[in-house]
């Protein structure tokens, strides 16, 4: 029998025959045996640690939608603001308005705000990201600019969190004059 040639990998050299039926190692066969080793460890591994408990933010972080079914939201944490629209009557271009939304989380969860979109580069936003417990009060502060506005503004902020419902909006609105 003639050898075409060897194959070394590591400490071992594996001689390959042309008449011969063998088993001839290459990467391809390599990468293939490594991805079964490390997909058999990773779904034999399990979620320790995921338990949590019941102040864990995983625990908080329960947005009680369901598209399948009904869901009692006695549960839900749920806020409640004082106003959620917020005039500015009639301002000059080029100043920014202030104002502060205040609301009470009435629900029966800790709610926690996930994230605050606003409909325009023109207002920003500030808000706790700390779990409001049960009848716990908070704000959000909210700024609009008015530089290269004019005319009738009006301004969304949409607050997504844990709540029921899962999204609030608020709004600014007023006149920009020159």
């Amino acid at each position: 029998m003639i050898g075409f040639g060897h194959f070394e990998y590591g400490i071992f050299v594996f001689r390959a025959q042309r008449c011969d039926i063998c088993f001839m190692v290459s990467h391809r066969n390599l990468y293939f045996f490594g991805f079964l080793i490390f997909s058999a460890f990773l779904f034999s591994c399990k979620g320790e640690g995921s338990g949590g408990s019941e102040d864990s933010v995983s625990s908080l972080v329960n947005i009680p939608v369901d598209a399948d079914e009904i869901i009692d939201t006695t549960n839900a944490a749920r806020l409640v603001f004082e106003k959620t629209l917020i005039d500015w009557d009639t301002i000059r271009q080029g100043d920014k308005f202030d104002a502060t939304f205040h609301f009470t989380n009435e629900g029966n969860r800790p709610a926690l705000i996930s994230a605050i979109r606003t409909s325009c580069g023109c207002t920003a936003s500030e808000y706790s990201k700390d779990p409001i417990p049960p009848g716990g009060r908070s704000e959000i502060k909210v700024t609009f600019n008015s530089y290269g506005r004019e005319g009738y503004q009006k301004s969304s902020i949409n607050v997504i969190g844990n709540t029921f419902p899962p999204r609030t909006l608020l709004y600014l609105q007023g006149f920009v004059e020159k």
